[in-house]
């Protein structure tokens, strides 16, 4: 059985990465090869595009929560990517505001990693950054709740938590059960319901 070799000096790196910045960059322990998890730039735009269209191909276009950003512009304060140390974007995420019934809420997504790069846990670090970004920027905004679609598997450790049913009844056809909220520092979902549709100022 293969296992990948432990680094000492790149978990020590880790650690105090994490201490200084509050978040984690993941390493390739079979290459040792960092990855930046950092705001996405103006002139990223089309690669990070082109990778999410890579990650998803056509399919995406169907789906409920496409049909509330295609056309939004998203928070550009809250969109990140993961770099690898040779220049290559390997994952985004991104976060547009959406209404809510009469609330503006945050939509996460989409969140992405390049498909030969799974598993590594830069999915991971992008949320852990975008959702510290998130409450962050919460304290000091009127909007304090995320919304998704994807499984609550995954996102529960993040925060994450189904919506009551029928609460949040999206433009196109959704499982109920993986329509989730995340609360930001300990925001209620009091009066929170209605559907979910663009939001176009």
């Amino acid at each position: 059985m293969l296992t990948s070799p432990f680094c000492p000096a790149c978990a020590a790196l880790a650690v105090d990465k994490i201490r200084r910045e509050g978040f984690f960059d993941p390493v390739d322990p079979m290459t040792n090869t960092p990855y930046t998890i950092r705001l996405e730039t103006a002139a990223e735009a089309d690669d990070v595009e082109t990778l999410i269209w890579d990650i998803f191909g056509p399919g995406m276009t169907a789906r409920a929560a496409y049909a509330l950003r295609e056309g939004i512009a998203f928070e550009p304060d809250l969109a990140f990517v993961a770099e690898a140390d040779d220049g290559k974007l390997v994952g985004s995420v991104r976060i547009t505001k959406v209404l809510w019934g009469s609330s503006i809420v945050w939509m996460l997504g989409p969140l992405g990693v390049a498909r030969n790069q799974s598993g590594q846990g830069i999915g991971s670090a992008l949320m852990r950054k975008v959702i510290a970004a998130c409450e962050q920027k919460a304290k000091t905004s009127d909007i304090h709740h995320i919304i998704l679609v994807g499984d609550l598997a995954y996102y529960k450790p993040f925060g994450f938590q189904p919506v009551r049913a029928g609460t949040a009844p999206m433009p196109r056809p959704a499982d109920p059960s993986r329509i989730l909220m995340c609360p930001l520092n300990g925001a209620n979902m009091d009066g929170i319901e209605g559907p979910v549709t663009r939001y176009e100022v």
